[in-house]
């Protein structure tokens, strides 16, 4: 399940939420993108704990988005990815990002409350960190368009 021409793109999430990141905020996002995300597959990782797989049923059921948890490696599950993303809090380095960038899977991490010494780039996705329409906004950018769901 590729993202390759004439596949569905495959979108690639962090599921983790907990002082490091921001899940359910994630999922959020994708609740309102979804009407634009007719054909995408979204695999979320660390979707262990059970408000996690509750909110992921709920988004599939509602939205009829094609989204599933799952318990593959990162450097099993990102290659074919369009796209990785994930809300971070502080820092990132609890995130698969070398896998993504081994994988030529592009990634964006907004970063919830940086750190001064974090990169100038950081700031231009703090939005996106605390707003869910901003990100589902900014997540669709980076995929290819699709027809909006019925």
């Amino acid at each position: 399940m590729g993202s390759g021409a004439g596949s569905a793109p495959r979108l690639v999430v962090d599921g983790e939420d907990s002082d490091r990141g921001r899940g359910l905020l994630l999922l959020s996002a994708l609740h309102l993108a979804a009407p634009h995300m007719r054909g995408t597959c979204v695999e979320v990782m660390n979707a262990e704990e059970p408000p996690m797989r509750a909110a992921i049923e709920s988004l599939r059921w509602e939205t009829g988005l094609n989204v599933r948890a799952t318990l593959r490696a990162p450097e099993d599950v990102l290659p074919g990815a369009a796209l990785f993303v994930a809300i971070a809090v502080a820092g990132a380095d609890h995130l698969p990002l070398a896998q993504a960038a081994a994988a030529g899977v592009p990634v964006l991490v907004p970063l919830q409350f940086p750190s001064d010494d974090a990169p100038p780039g950081t700031l231009l996705l703090a939005r996106a960190a605390h707003d869910p329409g901003f990100l589902a906004e900014r997540m669709l950018r980076h995929l290819p368009p699709r027809q909006p769901l019925a």
